[in-house]
């Protein structure tokens, strides 16, 4: 099992650990929603992902796209809080070959154009679901409240 394996384990995880674990804990099936990670987890060769893509946000705002072996930052509105953009440097996309480069220390942006522009198209199917900072999205959810919140206290038995 190398470094890239377990990240991208990790990264399907995110989506699918809760729905599989909370129904083997119900003693259910896991919903559609989910996927079986197993390979992934297991270290099978070849193993891939069963997503196309991966959607990196900060809050509301839409940060990276990542699929396969690449991951594109895109340019942001707010980059006070980002690890590879700098207030003093042209924000343009930045794309790295993550089973290459896994520290993306290296921009290949340039090399590679149509990579670039699949991940904003990906990016732009994100956005018009999920939304991305003030546009809101399609698929967007309102945040869930409670209209008269109380503490709850565990109770000992």
């Amino acid at each position: 099992l190398n470094l890239f394996q377990v990240v991208r384990a990790f990264e399907a995880l995110g989506v699918d650990l809760v729905d599989i674990l909370g129904a083997g804990w119900a003693g259910g099936k896991p919903s559609v929603f989910s996927h079986d990670i197993s390979p992934l987890i297991n270290g099978t060769r070849n193993a891939r992902s069963p997503y196309k893509a991966f959607y990196y946000y900060n809050q509301r705002e839409l940060h990276a796209v990542r699929s396969g072996p690449w991951k594109l930052f895109l340019p942001l509105i707010d980059i006070a809080r980002h690890p590879h953009y700098r207030k003093d440097q042209p924000v343009t996309p930045l794309l790295f070959n993550v089973e290459k480069d896994i520290a993306c220390k290296t921009n290949v942006a340039a090399e590679h154009p149509d990579i670039v522009k699949s991940l904003t198209g990906l990016a732009e199917k994100a956005r018009a679901d999920l939304g991305d900072n003030d546009r809101p999205g399609k698929g967007q959810r309102p945040i869930g409240t409670v209209k008269d919140p109380k503490p709850q206290k565990l109770s000992a038995r």
